[in-house]
């Protein structure tokens, strides 16, 4: 009886072997396009990297370059298991798969200012793309797996399907994060003046640095850690209407320690300009916008500042 009810449970968990293999190719896929697209917040310039740059850096001794290479050689490898589980593709025709996807992430990457274009990202995905095929086609391991999936239609439908709800997930999770850091933002609204500034719900360092930002419950952030060097942190990106407005939030901080910084998106020269003051050693900045502007707001370190501050920013349109 007791070998019978072994048995049994085996039996059904390999009748669900075909679904978690299914489930984590679709893991896979999804975070490829989380970490490549929809996760990211934007950069304030595009970049396009010559080809085989990645190689000049490593040989200086970049070490995390090399790892950059590898994991973008590991993440593509899904894509050429479904290539071969599913478009019945060899290792030739997967090359063609991978650098048409990694061409178009690099492309998204490139026109919403998601990345910069790498070419050396296209190469180490193709060849990712091509080893999960080589595995799939040539490989003890790839002949089970193809043997576990069965129908192909209804392993694909699946896959789809999964795939969509591994995105919606974090998706879903993101947006959640932002009603949070709008409920904040209330938080710090004045008596029938409504504060402008949501933070974003990830802080994005510009530069090396050890600080850290805590958001608080009450709608403050705490500031503290040591700068080795001229850094920025960026802790909203948003925009504003034409109008007279002023930011607040941070005072009586000694000069070129740290501060709060309002930067302006030139069209002109592509990319973001500081509007010219640091909130901190003045306790307000006022600024006036002739059109609609995307803005960011950014905490700015200088060398050899160590500490803890609590901040408090805000915008609020100046009523005329």
């Amino acid at each position: 009886m007791f070998e019978r009810g072994r048995k049994g449970n085996h039996v059904k968990l390999k009748k669900y072997i075909p679904f978690i293999l299914i489930a984590l190719l679709a893991s896979g896929i999804a975070a490829i396009l989380w970490l490549t697209v929809f996760s990211r917040l934007g950069t304030d310039t595009r970049h396009f990297y010559p080809p085989f740059w990645s190689y000049g850096a490593i040989i200086q001794g970049r070490r995390a370059v090399l790892f950059q290479n590898i994991g973008n050689i590991l993440l593509f490898m899904p894509i050429g298991v479904i290539a071969a589980l599913f478009l019945q593709v060899g290792v030739k025709k997967s090359l063609l798969v991978g650098l048409l996807l990694s061409l178009f992430i690099e492309c998204c990457q490139w026109l919403f200012w998601l990345g910069a274009f790498e070419f050396d990202d296209l190469l180490h995905n193709t060849v990712g793309t091509a080893i999960g095929t080589f595995l799939v086609k040539r490989t003890v391991a790839g002949k089970w797996l193809r043997q576990q999936l069965g129908e192909k239609k209804k392993s694909l439908r699946t896959l789809l399907c999964l795939i969509a709800l591994f995105i919606a997930f974090p998706l879903g999770y993101q947006g959640f994060k932002n009603q949070e850091m709008k409920r904040l933002a209330a938080l710090n609204d004045k008596e029938n003046t409504k504060n402008l500034l949501v933070l974003s719900a990830a802080p994005r360092y510009i530069g090396q640095t050890d600080v850290s930002v805590i958001y608080n419950h009450d709608g403050s952030i705490l500031i503290e850690g040591e700068s080795a060097n001229r850094a920025w942190i960026q802790i909203a990106r948003f925009s504003l209407t034409p109008g007279l407005y002023y930011m607040e939030g941070l005072s009586g901080i000694q000069k070129n320690t740290v501060g709060l910084e309002l930067a302006v998106f030139d069209y002109d020269q592509d990319k973001y300009v500081m509007v010219g003051h640091e909130i901190g050693a003045i306790d307000r900045l006022d600024f006036e916008l002739q059109e609609s502007s995307k803005m960011e707001v950014l905490i700015s370190l200088y060398p050899g500042w160590e500490g803890s501050i609590a901040a408090r920013p805000a915008i609020f349109r100046e009523d005329k």
